[in-house]
């Protein structure tokens, strides 16, 4: 890489959303496979070491290792992990009433296609500063970092 310091750099962590694509009329989800071929040929083309598999690490200048979220398996973005952290609280129960009301009253059907991240929404909606976007939720600390959802993602970032 042509960028200053990146000689530097001896271990690479990709992260990658396997959700919608952003043009809505290319059709369904994409694949966590389909993800990691994505960012293994990115980094082909700028002669980074490609790993074999989603956190596996490609050792080389540098080590190069690869998370598609929420879990390298299933198709879904970073919403979905921070989700999933919020699972077992009690207004998680009032955000399911307040989709399935607009949906049942719009008849919107695309309020599933992204439903984690609107369930992000909502709940940031309900905590003392709403405006607060996903990273600065994040780093004001409203998510539950010792959630098992977060364990893969931490285990994926401590190895790197």
């Amino acid at each position: 890489m042509n960028r200053s310091g990146f000689s530097s750099v001896t271990s690479l962590g990709v992260t990658r959303d396997a959700d919608y694509p952003d043009d809505p009329a290319a059709g369904d989800e994409v694949t966590a496979p389909a993800a990691f071929q994505s960012v293994c040929t990115a980094l082909a083309h700028v002669k980074l070491p490609v790993p074999t598999a989603p956190i596996i690490k490609a050792t080389g200048n540098p080590n190069v290792s690869v998370f598609i979220l929420p879990d390298c398996q299933l198709p879904g973005m970073l919403e979905d992990v921070c989700v999933a952290s919020i699972q077992s609280g009690p207004e998680v129960g009032c955000m399911d009433d307040y989709f399935n009301c607009l949906a049942r009253v719009t008849g919107r059907t695309h309020l599933r296609r992204n439903l984690a991240k609107s369930r992000v929404h909502a709940w940031l909606a309900a905590q003392a500063e709403p405006d607060r976007r996903l990273s600065e939720a994040a780093e004001a600390g409203y998510w539950n970092w010792d959630s098992p959802a977060f364990g893969q993602l931490k285990q994926f970032l401590s190895a790197l």
